[in-house]
């Protein structure tokens, strides 16, 4: 298995967290050091605003399809779930 010698230097790493970032360490740390470990990356951040406004697009344009599929089998507006569809 390629991945176990990075399972067990992850495991050591996490085993020893408690002691190197306890609640204690936390509350000495200054205001600019804990919004900077807390801090996601400027590019994260970036693709996380790109992603939720195609995801909004997307949204609409399902909504979209599906009033325009209700309206041309019913002629009418019906919720797409509301339509039987064929299996």
């Amino acid at each position: 298995m390629d991945n176990v010698p990075t399972l067990v230097i992850w495991a050591t790493m996490v085993n020893d967290l408690p002691q190197i970032f306890s609640p204690d360490v936390v509350m000495t740390m200054d205001q600019d050091t804990i919004a900077r470990i807390a801090q996601e990356p400027e590019h994260i951040v970036v693709q996380r605003e790109e992603l939720q406004t195609r995801l909004e697009m997307l949204e609409k344009g399902q909504e979209e399809c599906e009033l325009q599929i209700s309206k041309s089998h019913f002629g009418m507006t019906l919720p797409l779930h509301l339509i039987a569809t064929k299996h």
